[in-house]
């Protein structure tokens, strides 16, 4: 490598390098590289599916409470909602939740 004296040229007025904008709102959490951001993205996603499956849940307890004065799925629904309540804790409530802590902490105790 080589060793000039004279400095380099400097940009002409004229092209001023004015930074890019920063990007705000929606955009800003959506595409931030940062992963405390993105942790808190996938919390969100958990505690939604969270709410899913607790709207889930309480409309198959209802229906298993006496099927005969509720009537809220139908015969034909519960059995299927039931199991949608044990998938989507696993793969849409844990996986997420642990995916969100791994993201957050793991960087900061790495360093």
């Amino acid at each position: 490598m080589t060793v000039t004296a004279d400095a380099p040229a400097a940009a002409p007025a004229s092209e001023s390098t004015a930074p890019a904008p920063v990007p705000t709102g929606l955009a800003a959490i959506l595409g931030s590289g940062d992963h405390k951001v993105v942790g808190r993205n996938w919390l969100a996603v958990a505690m939604l599916h969270l709410l899913l499956l607790g709207t889930a849940t309480v409309l198959v307890s209802a229906e298993r409470i006496d099927s005969s004065v509720f009537d809220v799925l139908g015969r034909r629904w519960v059995v299927p909602v039931d199991t949608f309540q044990f998938i989507s804790l696993v793969f849409l409530f844990l996986v997420p939740l642990t995916i969100a802590v791994a993201t957050a902490i793991v960087p900061l105790q790495v360093g």
